[in-house]
């Protein structure tokens, strides 16, 4: 399943799913998932060296994750997103901090799944 935010809410916003990563984005340009990810989505993967479907596959276990923690009234921190993803925990805190700033581990955004 997939509780992850709606894409709209990044639709007017530039850069704000920036991270710093070490080394040379990957090129997702011929990515046949790409589609699937918002624009900013696609550079974060990019930054991260991960291809698309490996992106949509760790963002909906950090969403699954999320709500789990908060059906069980647990804080949702780094540590939860690390353990969810099966990608390198770096980058999984990566990702953690992506959606953070942008307010996507809000639990407005979890209510509807409650």
């Amino acid at each position: 399943p997939d509780y992850s935010p709606s894409l709209n809410t990044l639709s007017h916003r530039t850069n704000c799913l920036k991270v710093d990563w070490n080394g040379r984005p990957l090129d997702l340009g011929d990515d046949p998932h790409g589609y699937l990810l918002h624009p900013e989505e696609v550079t974060l993967a990019s930054t991260l060296r991960l291809d698309c479907a490996t992106y949509l596959t760790s963002k909906r276990r950090i969403f699954q994750r999320r709500l789990e923690c908060l059906r069980i009234g647990k804080e949702f921190r780094k540590t939860d997103a690390q353990k969810a993803c099966k990608i390198d925990v770096n980058k999984a805190s990566k990702m953690w901090t992506a959606f953070k700033t942008v307010g996507w581990l809000d639990e407005s955004f979890m209510r509807q799944f409650l």
